[in-house]
């Protein structure tokens, strides 16, 4: 009953986290669009010191005598349009079709924003990835400790298979709560391969806390 009951719940880790890490594949176009509203805040969040540093320096008494009246005026022009609508401005300058970027000074704000966005939104891809894919192999991995158990071992291939189960449920509750991937995204606090390193410790935590213990007692 143990061992059905264990076969049932990796199982459905394994075609739960193999969805999940398709999906961030597959239906990548999907996934941008999902999350395109909370990169693009952030991006703001990224975009408005330096709006406002922009307008400083345009405003500054020297600025006004050494920089070209055109430049100036262009400056002034993207600041303008940057203030009627935020979150339009940075969803043009990351959208697929956004214009070309030009030379200067404003270029390199304009690619300073355009990276910021990418930054993120590859962070949060590749940590989705790496999630999903830590899952799926702990999964898979109990997986084949239950399938190929000796008989005599049936009971401690179970346990661990447990503990396998116990250490993925435990770290993708710790990856979701309060602390949550996009607040970690938020202050590049990326998980990267440390989640799977979390995994790992987890179920060597559990395994020398009931195991060994068992075993004494």
């Amino acid at each position: 009953m143990l061992r059905k009951i264990s076969l049932l719940l990796n199982s459905l880790v394994v075609v739960l986290s193999l969805s999940l890490f398709c999906y961030t594949f597959f239906a990548k176009a999907h996934l941008v669009e999902h999350t395109r509203a909370f990169v693009t805040e952030k991006t703001l969040a990224h975009s408005r010191p330096l709006v406002e540093l922009m307008r400083a320096g345009m405003d500054a008494p020297l600025a006004q005598k050494l920089v070209p009246e055109k430049i100036r005026a262009q400056t002034e022009a993207e600041i303008a349009l940057y203030e009627s609508d935020p979150i339009k401005y940075v969803s043009l300058l990351t959208s697929e079709k956004a214009p070309s970027f030009g030379s200067g000074k404003l270029a390199k704000f304009k690619e300073g924003v355009h990276g910021h966005y990418q930054s993120i939104l590859g962070a949060l891809v590749r940590d989705l990835r790496i999630f999903s894919g830590s899952n799926l192999v702990a999964g898979i991995f109990a997986l084949w400790l239950l399938l190929s158990g000796k008989p005599g071992r049936d009971g401690k291939v179970i346990a661990f298979s447990f503990v396998v189960f116990a250490a993925v449920a435990y770290s993708t509750l710790s990856y979701i709560d309060g602390v949550s991937f996009f607040l970690r995204i938020l202050f590049e606090m990326h998980l990267g391969w440390w989640y799977p390193a979390g995994i790992v410790l987890t179920i060597l935590g559990l395994f020398f806390e009931y195991g060994f213990h068992k075993e004494k007692a």
